[in-house]
């Protein structure tokens, strides 16, 4: 499917009505995400794209194709600043039969023209990617074997942890910067978050045995 940097750029979003997203300047650069639903997305789910904590874009899952699945994404908001090249572009998703927030992984493909194909805001105007969306889980658990918990998520201005053996938790952003570092015991403990800019976090619990990332999304 043929898909040319002037379409992409101006091709209508669909607005959704859980993200309020206001729009931007389209006479600034604006950057086209289409989104194929992979695991966990559906039909009437919302999506919406952040830049350092900021919402820059939002849509809805209209097809299970990804021709209607385009966001557009403004370097300029009404408001101020949108998204600058270089910044990690942030996905969260509205599950609107679970009615909660879940954040997004992502992976760009490559097999269409002059698609970007990028994890950052691209420089220039009209750029457009085409991404499979998988949602992630509503809660950080990392599963049979392993020895954490961490909910809710996403979360507010805190965080309860629970570890079967003692972990040191670290809280980094995404320009890779550790934010929070904090020895977690074996108990449930309560972590206050109140601090953190909303935005997408990568939490990571090291203990003796292993080491497990996930992303945490704060609000």
């Amino acid at each position: 499917y043929n898909i040319n940097a002037q379409s992409a750029g101006t091709k209508q979003t669909t607005a959704g009505t859980h993200f309020n997203f206001e729009g931007g300047n389209a006479a600034d650069p604006v950057y086209t995400l289409y989104i194929k639903p992979g695991e966990g997305l559906e039909t009437g789910d919302e999506i919406a794209a952040y830049a350092g904590g900021k919402m820059v874009g939002a849509t809805t899952i209209t097809s299970t194709g990804f021709t209607a699945n385009d966001m557009a994404i403004f370097s300029t908001l009404h408001a101020g600043r949108g998204y600058e090249a270089g910044e990690a572009i942030e996905l969260v998703m509205w599950d609107q039969s679970a009615g909660i927030e879940k954040g997004l992984s992502f992976t760009p493909e490559a097999s269409y023209g002059d698609a970007y194909t990028g994890h950052t805001y691209p420089e220039g105007d009209g750029r457009y990617s085409i991404a499979k969306a998988t949602a992630m889980q509503a809660g950080l658990d990392s599963g049979e074997g392993m020895s954490f918990k961490v909910y809710p998520n996403p979360a507010d201005d805190h965080i309860k942890v629970e570890s079967n053996q003692p972990a040191m938790l670290t809280i980094t952003g995404t320009n890779g910067q550790t934010i929070m570092k904090k020895q977690v015991s074996i108990e449930k403990q309560n972590i206050d978050i109140s601090e953190l800019p909303a935005g997408i976090y990568t939490i990571r619990m090291i203990t003796e045995n292993q080491t497990e990332n996930h992303k945490l999304i704060v609000r």
